[in-house]
């Protein structure tokens, strides 16, 4: 990360910066459009998720371009390398949080694909509180994070 980059005490990115982050997709500059055809499985995963925050993945992995080009550039890019393509999953955080063994796999696919929506992902978001706090999280169709994308982030 750049030193000009808020952070916290861990080396995570910094509460104000994820309000920002959280705020685009709520603006609407995040919506993510139909995938186009042929697409491999997890290319049409992250195309249709509005958890792929591509303003958020474009700025930490220091690239532009589509949707799909950053979608087609997360997917090239090596797992170990791979920037946290949503403000509010830490891939470290989720991994060390997570019931079971994801081996070499990408850990937010695994999250995606599992429909882990109960395992923390973030140590400044708290997974389990916000989904006591708020029981349409627990059944919302992208978990605790896209429930608070759509309804908590507007609520406060």
């Amino acid at each position: 990360m750049d030193a000009h980059v808020e952070q916290g005490d861990d080396g995570t990115p910094g509460i104000a910066r994820l309000r920002r982050a959280v705020g685009r997709v709520l603006d609407g500059r995040s919506s993510p459009p139909p995938p186009p055809a042929r697409l491999g499985p997890d290319a049409t995963r992250l195309m249709r998720s509005p958890l792929f925050d591509e303003a958020y993945y474009a700025q930490q992995a220091g690239v532009g371009g589509t949707r799909l080009e950053l979608v087609r550039h997360y997917l090239r890019t090596p797992v170990g390398r791979r920037p946290s393509p949503h403000p509010l999953f830490d891939r470290r955080f989720f991994a060390e949080s997570y019931h079971a063994d994801v081996g070499r796999r990408d850990v937010f696919l695994v999250y995606l694909r599992r429909k882990a929506f109960r395992t923390p992902t973030h140590p400044l978001f708290d997974t389990r509180r916000y989904r006591r706090r708020n029981p349409g999280a627990a059944s919302h169709p992208h978990g605790p994070i896209g429930h608070y994308q759509e309804v908590g982030a507007a609520a406060g």
